[in-house]
This record gives C-alpha cells, structure tokens and sequence, in this order.
C-alpha cells in the first residue's frame, strides 16, 4: 500500500492531505485526449451530452457558502470530472472519488494534464481512503442514495474539518412540459438494467436525517440544455439502464423518441429545462 502526502502551500501555512490508495496514478500514467475514441458510445455520449451545472451554483459556492482557492474539496462519485473542472477553474483542490475505471479514466486524461491540483482516486462514498479531518468540503452530485446514506455519513464524518460542509447536488428534469413527461415516460418503459438505472435522490426525508441534528440549506438555480435530434438522442442513450443497439427493444425506442422530438421540437431543437437543487449542510462532530 502506498501512502500519499498531498501538500498544499498558502500564505501562512502548509496543510497536509494524507490518504492511502492502492491506485493513485503518476502522471506519467496518464492518457492523451486522442485516447478517448476508445470509449464506448454510451460513456461518449455521457461525456458529451449530461447536463452541465450553473454558475450561479458556483458563484454561491464560493461567495456565499465558504468555497475557497486553498479548499480542499473531495467530489465524491465524480464521474467524467464535470463538476470537478468547475471547481478546478476556481482554483480549489479537488480530491476525485471514483469507483468506475472508465469513467475515472476520462477524468484524468481530461484534466490531470491542465490542472496540477487534481487527484483522483479509486474509492466509494462508503470508504474513501482518505484520512481524518482532511478535507474542508464534500461535494456530492448525484452520487448518494438511500440505500448507502448512513455509511457515508459515517464516512464523511471522519475525513471532515470540524467546521466542514457537505453540499449534495441534483440536476431534476422539470416536468411542466409535455416533452420531459413524455420523455420519463419513454425510459421507464425501455428500461430493461433497473439495477443501472441513475442513482435515486434522496427524499427530503432522507436528506433531513442525513444532515440529523444540524441545520442545512437548500437552494435552487435553473439549468437549461439545447439539444438537436442527435444530441437529444445520444442524452437518451447515455442512460445504462436502456437497451443499446442490438439488443431487445432498442429499434422501437429509438423510433418512439424520434416521434416525441419531432412532436415538440421547436427549429430541429428541444429544450430541457432543470432545477438545479443544492442542499448545503455540516455535521457535529461528537
């Protein structure tokens, strides 16, 4: 086992990271950019098509919430790095928890080479390698779910600061208009990997224990994507849980969403609209 100290210079002090992997890459590990045709359509598709997140979300990040240049945020369930680039062009540390090689992968031949304070890690929510009271802030987007949420609670207690702040994030598809209704509707029908399928949020019940004795915030952004026929169809198919080409029911879908687009579609393009729902919270540290 190898033992990692990650050492981050300020104006006053020097503040160690200390955690433990098995898979802590050396950038000369490292892929090129070029390396990402190797992936699979559905993790190209994934890459190129999920829905960003907005600035005013990360202007109340750092103005407002505490967010700082010399944080050191673990952005758990991290995927493709779209969140961690954000926080990245911000100039905080980002400590990467990631327990899917591919999509792992794609985050560090992404921004390993453009940001020196990336780091990423073979790890869960649950067990994240990281050592006591290391990092300021948790970052999670779409990576807890009820059936995991006292481990990582526990977790997160453990690699907090004691003045730390957990920040779980959902991108929620608006369901005023008939595209996105129908477009629910679709997926629940072709979902054939259920077992695949997005992790399910967390009720507002289950945020509430999560964050238990202590006060959180909730805040809300809007989020919007454009998307032509192709880009809609790829967002489609960057779902898991839905058949890809060649297997059972694939044909049909594809022509059931090619008639849903062209029904709503406004100049070839539909607009997705979504809340982005921010919950903002610490823990007592007993």
């Amino acid at each position: 086992m190898t033992i990692i100290m990650l050492m981050i210079y300020n104006s006053s002090s020097v503040v160690y990271v200390l955690y433990k992997s098995q898979n802590y890459r050396n950038k000369g590990d490292y892929m090129s950019l070029s390396a990402l045709k190797s992936c699979s359509e559905r993790i190209e598709n994934y890459l190129r098509y999920q829905p960003g997140y907005p600035r005013k979300l990360l202007n109340y990040l750092y103005e407002e919430v505490g967010f700082l240049r010399e944080s050191v945020i673990a952005d758990i369930g991290s995927g493709t790095g779209v969140l961690a680039r954000l926080l990245l062009e911000r100039g905080s540390r980002v400590v990467a928890i990631e327990s899917d090689d591919r999509m792992r992968d794609i985050a560090e031949r992404l921004l390993n080479d453009e940001f020196q304070r990336f780091v990423t890690l073979n790890a869960t929510a649950e067990n994240t390698t990281l050592f006591n009271e290391s990092v300021n802030y948790i970052v999670c987007a779409h990576s807890l779910n009820g059936f995991c949420i006292d481990k990582c609670r526990d977790e997160f207690l453990r690699i907090l600061k004691p003045s730390g702040v957990v920040v779980m994030i959902y991108n929620r598809l608006t369901q005023e208009e008939d595209f996105s209704k129908e477009y629910n509707y679709l997926q629940e029908r072709y979902r054939i990997y259920p077992e695949k399928a997005e992790c399910r949020e967390l009720s507002e019940i289950e945020i509430s224990e999560f964050y238990a004795s202590t006060t959180y915030n909730q805040v809300s952004f809007p989020n919007r994507q454009s998307l032509d026929y192709e880009g809609a169809r790829a967002r489609l198919l960057s779902d898991r849980s839905l058949p890809e080409q060649g297997e059972d029911g694939y044909n049909d879908m594809i022509n059931e969403f090619y008639k849903i687009f062209e029904r709503y579609s406004q100049n070839r393009k539909i607009i997705l609209n979504y809340i982005t729902e921010t919950y903002i919270g610490g823990f007592e540290k007993y």
